[in-house]
C-alpha cells in the first residue's frame, strides 16, 4: 500500500475528498519491479506490521539497493 493510501487511513477512516491516483500507481509498480529484481518486497526485512507501516510513510527511510550494477535499473528503482 502506498504512503498516500496509508496516510488516508491513518485516523481509522478514509477521507471523502481523497484521491489515490498516479503516485500510488507508480509506488506499486516500483514495489513490483523491486520484487522482480530482489525476489522480495522492499520492506520485507522489517519485522512486524506496525514498523513496516512506519517505514513506508517515513520519507527518511532508506531502502536497500545492494548489488545492482546496472545504473539505469538503479535509477529507475530509486525514482
Amino acid at each position: 500500500m502506498s504512503p498516500e493510501a496509508l496516510l488516508d487511513y491513518s485516523n481509522g477512516q478514509k477521507r471523502r475528498c481523497s484521491k489515490i491516483g498516479r503516485p500510488s500507481d507508480v509506488w506499486s509498480l516500483g514495489c513490483i519491479l523491486y520484487q522482480m529484481v530482489f525476489g522480495a518486497p522492499p520492506f520485507s526485512s522489517i519485522q512486524g506490521d506496525l514498523p513496516k507501516l512506519h517505514a513506508i510513510v517515513n520519507p527518511e527511510h532508506k531502502i536497500n539497493f545492494e548489488n545492482i550494477t546496472n545504473q539505469h535499473l538503479l535509477q529507475t528503482l530509486k525514482r
